[in-house]
């Protein structure tokens, strides 16, 4: 291992003075370090100033909303916090229909990088991000690393499932020099199971890194096999999940054998790291400084559908952008002193709904709080292929059996007013999508 405080002190430094990316990254870090801190009505000011660059650029320079603006009747000048609503929401569908009219053709094409989602709910998703909102996002990254108290150079480890991510981490002479300077490791964890959760317990028991990052599936599932097997905690300094819900059950048994100190992170492939927990574990800090988080249509418990704008991204402009998931924001303010916008929580994608013949429909975050009364099941997951029928796809503790879940299966049966078929398949794999980001409930009636 490369010893920390060199990293610290002497090469990250130097890095951060002659490369010029890292430059700009040590550059916007220090305004984030300073405007966390900054009262709510100057984060809002803020906002309103990218938020009046962004409209007036992407009329400009952007077909699709040169004519959004004509048709609307809005002036893109006069568009503030207060009058962003008049815009239309930004379907996934608008994106995939009018991606090349979205793309600012004043922009220099060498400073443009086309990128594309996992395809969780449909289709990958083809879209453009500007290096300038790629540097920024790396700085969002480097307050998040803060808040966990990661410093340059402290062990870091991430279980990690998306092809791309781990291929960008781990190929190429320079990205394994600059991994094995600065401490990193990338796992493929793709194909994460016992054979690879027992070595790395082993190796993290003998060489613990600082920090642990993984999906949330995956490194629920590790702890799962850590709790089943009685294997020592780890209790590692900080840990991180991310790229899907992090339920209450789940976060429980995490921090019972892998760290106490558990962060949960918000965010997607189109608009980078959107939300994250500090210390206090309060809700999820929105990065106020690069994005506006809407929610709409909430319910009676203020849960609605969340809408993000990026300010940072005048390439390819996401403006009130349906991201596909539902959330809720905290009336309170966090201990910690910043005045950053809260999440209270996030309740899954919007899709993850099951209905029944009768019209009747069943909120997807019902199932996992089922799943969590029952500690026989280790990871559960719902499908609905067809309006009248159901597959529940469990994993269960050795020495379980079906038996020990008959009330589940009653309650779920009751929650779907005895309308659909309930299929029990303990034998297949759950499902994923192409990044390998579990989902605990899926409904293929969606594209039927």
């Amino acid at each position: 291992m490369f010893p920390p405080l060199i990293i610290g002190r002497l090469l990250h430094p130097i890095r951060g003075r002659f490369n010029r990316w890292h430059r700009e990254i040590s550059r916007i870090a220090g305004e984030l370090r300073k405007s966390e801190f900054a009262s709510l009505d100057a984060l809002y000011n803020i906002q309103r100033q990218k938020l009046c660059r962004l409209c007036e650029n992407a009329a400009k320079t952007s077909p699709y909303f040169k004519n959004l603006f004509v048709q609307s009747g809005l002036d893109p000048q006069k568009i503030d916090l207060d009058t962003l609503a008049n815009l239309p929401v930004l379907e996934r569908a608008t994106v995939h229909r009018h991606c090349k009219d979205m793309l600012n053709r004043e922009y220099p094409v060498n400073k443009i990088t086309q990128n594309a989602t996992g395809g969780s709910s449909g289709a990958p998703l083809r879209f453009y991000r500007s290096h300038h909102d790629l540097i920024f996002a790396a700085a969002i990254r480097v307050r998040e690393m803060n808040w966990c108290g990661m410093k340059p150079g402290y062990p870091h480890v991430k279980l990690w499932g998306a092809p791309t991510d781990v291929q960008s981490a781990t190929a190429g002479i320079k990205a394994k020099i600059w991994g094995y300077l600065y401490n990193q490791k990338t796992i493929n964890a793709f194909d994460a199971g016992p054979a690879l959760f027992e070595r790395e317990h082993g190796l993290f028991l003998s060489n613990p890194p600082f920090l642990l990052e993984s999906y949330s599936n995956i490194l629920y599932e590790f702890a799962s096999y850590l709790k089943k097997s009685g294997k020592a905690p780890l209790n590692l300094p900080a840990a991180i999940s991310s790229a899907g819900v992090l339920y209450d059950f789940q976060r429980t048994v995490i921090q019972d054998t892998v760290s106490r100190n558990l962060y949960n992170r918000y965010g997607c492939r189109e608009m980078g790291n959107i939300a994250h927990e500090c210390a206090n574990h309060s809700g999820l800090h929105v990065h106020m400084e690069r994005h506006i988080i809407e929610i709409i249509n909430p319910d009676e418990d203020g849960v609605g559908d969340i809408l993000v704008t990026d300010l940072e991204n005048l390439a390819f402009p996401f403006i009130r952008y349906r991201i596909g998931d539902r959330g809720k924001f905290s009336i309170q303010k966090c201990a910690c002193g910043r005045n950053l916008l809260l999440l209270k929580e996030i309740v899954g994608r919007t899709l993850d709904i099951i209905r029944t013949p009768s019209g009747r429909l069943i909120p997807g975050e019902l199932f996992p709080h089922f799943f969590k009364d029952y500690p026989q099941i280790t990871l559960g997951q719902v499908i609905q292929d067809r309006i009248d029928h159901i597959e529940l796809r469990l994993r269960l503790q050795e020495g379980a059996v079906l038996d020990d879940i008959e009330p589940l299966l009653r309650k779920i049966n009751e929650a779907c007013n005895n309308e659909v078929t309930i299929t029990v398949n303990m034998e297949e794999d759950f499902v994923v999508n192409p990044t390998g980001k579990y989902r605990p409930v899926i409904s293929h009636l969606e594209s039927q």
